[in-house]
């Protein structure tokens, strides 16, 4: 080649590359280096490449003071919500190639409260478009839902990769001006150029960059396959191992099972009316292309249990292990572990090899069922080919757990996924009531209590009014139109239907909200409304007196008026706020409650609350136990975590009433991108589901009902004892190991905290040392021994 057409190349690629844009978007930086990638450009909603009139949202930017993980790379550390706006770009070009990041790390489409569509036009044509609706919705909520875990695919491909939508298409300026009109669009990148081809070689220089900073940023490795116990001649010829494991067992693709696990019969025990998990892994040894299993019918001589009727077989999911914390900071490379957790419907997967393939049946022991061993027959399929068998056995014990003053389970749930409240919301109130329903009851299916009453939507006019609260400052009222008592009855009625429901836990303020009065939490007041208070307290009194008659006059449950939580987190003009609410409801003679997790409320909350809940920050000991039972008052519970030890034998060891887990529902009802991925919320126990649009369990939840249910074993053991004979030996026996177990077990929960308490985030990992799927089954079984010896049954 010669000199001249080498300068002449040189020149016509400068250009080209002169008239080619590259663009990132967001807010002004604090931070330089989060302005900068690459050559790109930074663009403020303030530039004027923006037309005149263009209206943006809400905005977010990642600075390295907040409390959430680091995003992944400078694109994903903001972003620009075009609620309604025109980009107007030049270019010197016919035709151009655009490329467009769409998405964000942070909030997803939660921003579009009341929004309808999203839409992307380039010179008035349509590129992208989308309705806002419950089903859009959940595909995005729900994204990355079918993928199946490969040990091929890098940690880049299965939680990164997906985030942003990448747009391309071409374009012809018009008068030398490309104009892109952003509907609900969150814009995060964007380059326009010359060429196709140069397209894809800058699209290409993006990803390598970003590959770059993530591997910086999160430099996680997978780590080395566990030893494989020796095998039978037999397994390695049919290709797999089968292998038996509990709710609790951490299960990683590297995991390999130990000798005593490997087994054809996955065997479980459980009461009359119990629900109990058949939790299996099979391990290829070789590909084994559309594996799944199906698992007939359990059978014994003294009856047949049908499973379809009775049970959920799930296929296990893996999920990175992410943070305990509420707002999902990645702290340690550990926590990108993957792990097998999330719930499926039973569908064919690619069984790879050396990639343990998780299988949980949930069951559900009838009431009537007569007690023995059943066994069900497993299928075990690659394709339409049987490649095995195995059997369950099911040990029916003679004996229903007790309900009856047992502790309740109670959940906070925001009854409201933010998909239904988009769009038709008004139009459509029996769908956003069925939606409301579904989330009432979803807790009932697993024996747990749903009895939490709050009606505030988060910021979304209220659809279904309780109440009005009308009236100047100190003067105002409650009243009620036929149609809001109608409201008000439909909740109840759906609380009522469980059994054991024996209050409801009305959240105050929210239903003031409700009623029309914002009667504010005491961390939203100003200063100055902190100081005068004193007319809102007598309207608080006299509407807390008008509601709680008339809900007595209606013979609701009792209702707990929780008016203040967590009181510590403001300091003492907190806790004395509210003590004078609890002074005001104990007056009327309604029922006080209150959730504390510091210090100052521990010496001064036990004598004002009717029920005081603690969290471990308190703490939780025995004097603060003896503190509330002195004044006569309750102990309880709340966000005193969701491990199977945390709900039950800790909480049948501190005699609480009850345990509230604000960190197991209503974390799910968040609408965060790609709630799978490890950096968002975490300590939900339930995930949206796609099929339904409604939710269903994680491995978590099930682990904590079985917690719920180590409880009534022992719960149930002390009411058989009341029963008998203290002069018998079963009742000796009895005796002597509850005062045995209850030895075990700190009161304190501090001491088994492997991580510092955070008395707001109200999470921190237990040790599981002694705490484990072993000896909590053999816990269980030695209970079950001794309450059937009191009862004289085998």
């Amino acid at each position: 080649m010669g000199m001249k057409q080498t300068v002449f190349l040189l020149l016509a690629a400068f250009i080209l590359n002169a008239n080619e844009l590259k663009l990132m978007f967001g807010l002004p930086c604090e931070r330089e280096e989060s302005k900068q990638f690459l050559d790109f450009r930074y663009l403020t909603q303030k530039a004027p490449e923006f037309a005149p009139g263009s209206q943006f949202g809400s905005q977010w930017i990642y600075g390295p003071q907040t409390k959430l993980s680091r995003p992944a790379d400078v694109l994903l550390e903001h972003n620009l919500w075009c609620r309604d706006a025109q980009l107007v770009l030049p270019s010197e070009f016919p035709e151009v190639t655009v490329r467009i990041w769409i998405g964000d790390w942070q909030s997803g489409w939660r921003r579009f409260w009341r929004e309808t569509e999203i839409r992307l036009t380039a010179n008035d044509k349509v590129i992208y478009e989308k309705e806002l609706n419950p089903k859009t919705a959940y595909e995005e909520w729900c994204k990355l839902e079918d993928y199946v875990f490969s040990r091929h695919d890098g940690i880049w491909d299965r939680l990164v990769s997906p985030i942003l939508h990448e747009e391309v298409f071409t374009v012809k300026p018009v008068d030398g001006l490309v104009r892109l009109n952003l509907k609900n669009i969150l814009l995060t990148a964007l380059t326009i150029s010359p060429t196709p081809e140069r397209d894809r070689e800058i699209a290409r220089q993006v990803e390598q960059e970003r590959r770059r900073q993530f591997a910086e940023r999160y430099p996680w490795q997978p780590l080395p396959d566990e030893e494989m116990p020796p095998l039978t001649d037999a397994i390695r010829q049919r290709g797999y191992v089968l292998f038996q494991k509990y709710g609790e067992d951490c299960v990683h693709p590297w995991t390999r099972p130990a000798a005593t696990e490997i087994t054809d019969t996955i065997r479980v025990f459980a009461a009359r009316d119990e629900q109990e998990i058949f939790r299996f892994g099979i391990l290829p040894l070789r590909d084994l292309p559309e594996l799944t299993v199906e698992i007939g019918d359990f059978e014994s001589r003294n009856g047949k249990l049908v499973t379809a009727e009775h049970a959920d077989l799930w296929r296990e999911r893996y999920k990175e292990q992410g943070s305990r914390g509420t707002m999902g900071k990645i702290t340690s490379m550990r926590m990108l572990d993957p792990f097998s957790y999330v719930l499926q419907s039973m569908k064919p997967q690619f069984g790879e090899v050396g990639t343990p393939r998780m299988f949980c049946l949930d069951f559900r022991v009838p009431l009537e069922a007569a007690p023995g061993d059943y066994f069900a027959p497993v299928k075990i399929l690659s394709g339409a080919k049987v490649i095995g068998t195995a059997q369950l056995q099911l040990k029916v014990l003679p004996f229903a757990l007790c309900y009856k003053d047992a502790a309740t389970y109670n959940f906070s749930a925001w009854y409201c996924h933010w998909a239904d409240w988009w769009g038709d919301y008004q139009k459509n109130k029996e769908g956003l009531r069925e939606t409301i329903r579904k989330q009432i009851l979803f807790p009932f299916k697993y024996r747990f209590n749903s009895n939490e009453l709050n009606p505030w939507p988060y910021g979304m006019p209220f659809v279904f009014r309780l109440g009005n609260i009308t009236g100047n400052p100190g003067e105002r009222t409650f009243t009620q139109t036929p149609e809001q008592i109608a409201n008000f009855d439909w909740w109840i009625e759906h609380f009522k239907k469980d059994p054991e429901c024996r209050f409801i836990l009305l959240m105050a303020r929210p239903f003031f909200m409700n009623c029309g009065w914002n009667n504010k939490f005491f961390e939203s007041r100003s200063p100055e409304e902190r100081k005068n208070c004193e007319l809102d307290l007598k309207d608080t009194e006299r509407i807390t007196r008008q509601v709680d008659q008339m809900c007595k006059e209606r013979n609701y449950p009792e209702i707990y008026w929780y008016y203040e939580g967590e009181i510590d987190n403001c300091g003492i003009e907190h806790v004395k706020f509210a003590l004078r609410n609890a002074e005001i409801v104990n007056r009327i003679g309604a029922t006080s409650f209150v959730t504390i997790n510091g210090p100052l409320a521990y010496k001064m909350a036990p004598p004002a609350f009717k029920h005081v809940w603690a969290n471990p920050a308190t703490p939780i000991d025995e004097e603060l136990i003896a503190t509330i039972k002195k004044h006569g008052n309750k102990f309880g519970s709340h966000n005193s975590g969701d491990s199977r030890f945390q709900a039950g034998f800790w909480l049948w060891r501190t005699g609480a009433e009850g345990k509230y887990q604000e960190t197991t529902f209503c974390y799910a009802d968040y609408m965060l991108p790609y709630c799978l991925l490890p950096w968002n919320y975490n300590t939900s126990l339930s995930y949206p589901d796609p099929e339904t649009q409604g939710q269903r369990p994680s491995l978590q939840l099930l682990n904590y009902r079985d917690g719920r249910d180590d409880y009534l074993y022992c719960h149930t053991l002390e009411q058989a004892m009341k029963r008998s004979s203290p002069e018998t030996k079963e009742y000796q026996m009895a005796k002597q190991f509850l005062s045995d177990l209850a030895a075990r077990i700190h009161v304190d929960q501090r001491k088994y905290h492997l991580t510092k308490f955070d008395g707001i985030e109200a999470t921190a990992v237990v040790s599981t040392d002694e705490w484990n799927g072993f000896s909590f089954e053999r816990y269980r079984w030695k209970i079950a021994t001794l309450i059937m010896g009191l009862e004289g049954k085998k």
